[in-house]
């Protein structure tokens, strides 16, 4: 992140808060004595019955603290513009002594992080909590929560002061607000509650409830695809430690990604290691059933491995999802031969 996209993430963050004021980004006020303009990263202008507030924002984008001097210097650019307050958002924090002075000058300091200020700039990350108006519920839980023994995928954040959650449920697309320990259904059946413990959603269905939080392993479907892609690089190398490797960062990254156990199952497959591959062929068919190339895969693993029943199941299985098959006949004398290894038994 550049400082110009720091200075634009803190000007983003009061944009958000609506009804507060008029805010306005990068801009230049004259001098009070001189006329010259001076350059504003942020001007939060509040209008009263009476007369308008207007209140400088600066943002510090270092590695370093704020120290004295930098108190000192936004104090004498709010008194060249005529503030009537000043706000100095660094990204690292500040010293002792900065904070004395600025509690001295009635000027606040407010600590924005790199990663506040990432989630600011990603829509719909941050909301204005529509229940309490007074801060933000910030939607940072999201990813995956076994229900009924399927998973259903959702976004969910809680506002910082009224404990307020909204969720957004990935499968029918509702968007529920919710107060403390109220409940709702959404489209899918489920039923969200927002519970009082540290546990910010619970999700009912027909077995019960499941609950998740801000600590649940996020969806990364970003890195997932990155890791996925590496682990294909190296197994058409041949580096078989390297593509399991990959291909394992790939499926902790995105749990419910069917095709990253799929490969790793190929390249288990590949390199005798029969019952693990057999073990993810399985798993990518439980998360999803219609891909017929598991079901194949995972048939002539299980014949390799002298499991005739569950072999010809299987290959019978895929040729009905893939009637198609470029290897039919292959798959077909497959089946005749296993179903004679089975007669000989």
């Amino acid at each position: 992140m550049t400082w110009q996209e720091y200075q634009s993430a803190v000007g983003e963050l009061y944009v958000q808060m609506e009804g507060i004021g008029i805010v306005k980004k990068s801009i230049t006020l004259p001098d009070k004595i001189t006329g010259q303009p001076r350059q504003i990263d942020v001007w939060l202008e509040i209008e009263t019955k009476s007369h308008k507030i207007g209140i400088l924002i600066d943002a510090k984008y270092r590695k370093d603290k704020v120290d004295v001097k930098d108190v000192e210097e936004i104090l004498s650019l709010a008194n060249a513009v005529g503030a009537n307050k000043c706000v100095l958002v660094a990204l690292s924090g500040w010293t002792e002594p900065a904070a004395v002075k600025a509690q001295a000058v009635g000027l606040d300091l407010r600590l924005f992080t790199l990663e506040q200020a990432l989630d600011v700039i990603v829509p719909e990350k941050w909301i204005i909590c529509p229940s309490c108006e007074s801060d933000c519920i910030v939607m940072d839980c999201a990813g995956g929560i076994v229900v009924d023994g399927m998973w259903s995928l959702l976004t969910a954040g809680r506002c910082r002061e009224c404990r307020v959650t909204q969720f957004y449920c990935w499968a029918c697309g509702d968007r529920i607000l919710l107060g403390l320990k109220k409940q709702a259904r959404c489209d899918c059946g489920h039923i969200w509650k927002n519970t009082a413990k540290l546990m910010m959603v619970r999700v009912r269905g027909e077995k019960g409830w499941s609950e998740i939080s801000r600590n649940v392993t996020l969806l990364d479907p970003d890195a997932a695809d990155i890791h996925l892609r590496n682990g294909l690089e190296y197994k058409a190398k041949g580096v078989f430690s390297a593509a399991i490797n990959e291909f394992t960062n790939a499926i902790k990254k995105m749990p419910i990604l069917g095709i990253a156990y799929y490969y790793r199952a190929i390249t288990y497959d590949e390199h005798n290691q029969i019952d693990k591959a057999i073990d993810d062929y399985t798993k990518s068919i439980e998360l999803n059933s219609d891909y017929p190339m598991g079901y194949g895969s995972r048939g002539i693993a299980y014949y390799a491995s002298g499991q005739i029943k569950e072999a010809i199941s299987d290959l019978e299985h895929y040729l009905r999802l893939e009637p198609e098959s470029p290897d039919r006949i292959v798959i077909e004398n497959t089946i005749i031969q296993a179903k004679s290894r089975l007669n000989q038994q």
